[in-house]
C-alpha cells in the first residue's frame, strides 16, 4: 500500500528541497520539533504530541531534485520500519511539482484520504 499526493508548490525547487533537509523549515512543514541534517545517513527525527516519535534515515538526496527517507522507527503501534518517503521535485514554470510518495504500508485505510474531487465538506 502506497500514499501518493501531487501538489505545485509556489517556489523554486531548490527553495523546496531546502525545507525537506533544514530543521527548521521541517519543523514548520511537518507541525513538530525536528532535528535533521542534510547528508545522507543522518537521522531525521520528529517529536510528536503524547511522546510520539518518528525517525529517518535520510537515504537519498539529489539537490533541487530529490529527497528519500526510510522510517527506522515508526510513529505508531503495529507499523513496520519499512516504509519509504520519497519527494520528487519537478520544475514547473516558476514553482516546483511535488510527487510525494509513502510506500510500505501494511494495510490501507481512511487515515490520509482527500474528498473525493468536487465533495463538499462541512466544518464541524
Amino acid at each position: 500500500m502506497d500514499i501518493h499526493h501531487a501538489m505545485i508548490v509556489h517556489n523554486t525547487p531548490n527553495r523546496v528541497y531546502a525545507a525537506l533537509t533544514q530543521a527548521p523549515d521541517l519543523e514548520l512543514w511537518m507541525g513538530a520539533p525536528t532535528s535533521a541534517r542534510p547528508e545522507v545517513g543522518s537521522a531525521v527525527e520528529f517529536q510528536f504530541s503524547r511522546g510520539r516519535t518518528l525517525k529517518m534515515e535520510i537515504i537519498r538526496l539529489e539537490p533541487g531534485k530529490l529527497v528519500q527517507w526510510r522510517v527506522v522507527q515508526p510513529m505508531w503501534p503495529g507499523e513496520t520500519a519499512d516504509q519509504v518517503v520519497t519527494w520528487t521535485l519537478i520544475p514547473y514554470e516558476v514553482n516546483t511539482h511535488i510527487d510525494f510518495r509513502m510506500s510500505g504500508w501494511l494495510q490501507d485505510d481512511d487515515m490520509f484520504a482527500s474528498p473525493p474531487v468536487g465533495s463538499e465538506t462541512h466544518p464541524t
